[in-house]
């Protein structure tokens, strides 16, 4: 009895080795008592540079996951089931290189055990993208401050709140109607926001700043 419940356990450990191989992010079970690795994937394998005879060896603070042994201790306590904690932080390949990644620490009942579930991915590609936003956004804020055209760029989506408040307010009135009350456009006017202007722009209207800039148009 004993010798086939040995193998139904090994059996059961092999299904589960094969579904966390199976998965496109790193795989870390952690044993939430002892802070240390129970299994790992091979994308985690692969990611760090280690066999997994020897990332099951370090302490889960080498390879810098963002939770100490006794923050396991704690998650298994504080998670609810399906709740997820996701941190930014980055991982220490054997090369000393730094993988930056996005963590998602949960917990899950494995094989009878309470364990914790750290899934790691690979932010890499998502981070450049971001740099390269960054990097247009600010060009473009560089080209458009110092277009010769004096040029303003404003939101109108307050503006567009105010004339629905209003239609809803006073009914079937056409907004053409509206055009006419210097107190009604006065009030769209201050709901104009301006968010950003050339500097010719306030070289024409004879101002340095944009806050001056914007005491001129609510004078």
């Amino acid at each position: 009895m004993q010798h086939e419940d040995g193998r139904k356990l090994e059996e059961s450990h092999a299904n589960l080795r094969n579904v966390l191989d199976q998965a496109g992010d790193s795989l870390f079970v952690v044993d939430p008592k002892t802070g240390g690795y129970v299994d790992v994937n091979e994308r985690a394998c692969s990611s760090l540079q280690y066999t997994r005879v020897e990332l099951l060896a370090l302490d889960t603070t080498t390879v810098g996951v963002t939770a100490t042994a006794s923050d396991y201790a704690d998650f298994a306590k504080e998670l609810a089931p399906g709740q997820t904690i996701t941190r930014i932080g980055a991982q220490i390949r054997k090369d000393g290189s730094h993988l930056p990644v996005e963590v998602r620490i949960s917990v899950a009942e494995i094989l009878g055990e309470t364990r914790i579930l750290v899934v790691a991915r690979d932010i890499t590609d998502r981070l450049k993208s971001e740099k390269i936003l960054l990097q247009s956004e600010e060009r473009y804020r560089e080209l458009f401050e110092q277009s010769p055209i004096p040029t303003i760029e404003v939101d109108w989506s307050e503006v567009k709140c105010a004339l629905d408040e209003m239609q809803s307010a006073k009914g079937d009135v056409k907004i053409v109607e509206w055009l006419t009350d210097h107190d009604v456009l006065r009030q769209l006017h201050m709901k104009i926001v301006r968010r950003g202007m050339s500097d010719s722009l306030l070289i024409l209207y004879g101002v340095q700043t944009k806050k001056a800039f914007k005491k001129v148009l609510e004078a």
